[in-house]
């Protein structure tokens, strides 16, 4: 089995955030790994992967009452990465509509 393959599939879509003028990237690739199964039908399987601003979604599409959640394993800042650490959140009352 191929360990690395090469997606079947990927694009990417910018999703609106909560911010003005703030969105957030999302990267989607499918990937086609064959099974070490003898059969004549070539057995396979077709895997996701979703990154969000370069972030593995780690739990994809966990049922929520209003609809699908996504687990992430780092806090996401639609800003970018541009900013400090410790100074990030200072205004953050200030991003709000």
């Amino acid at each position: 089995m191929d360990h690395h393959p090469k997606p079947i599939e990927s694009f990417d879509v910018e999703l609106s955030s909560a911010l003005a003028n703030h969105t957030l990237h999302a990267h989607v690739e499918k990937f086609r790994f064959s099974l070490p199964i003898p059969n004549p039908h070539n057995p396979h399987i077709i895997t996701t992967k979703f990154t969000i601003n370069g972030l593995q979604v780690v739990v994809p599409d966990a049922v929520g009452l209003n609809g699908a959640v996504h687990v992430i394993e780092h806090l996401l800042d639609p800003r970018g990465h541009s900013h400090h650490a410790q100074t990030a959140w200072e205004d953050w009352e200030e991003w709000l509509p």
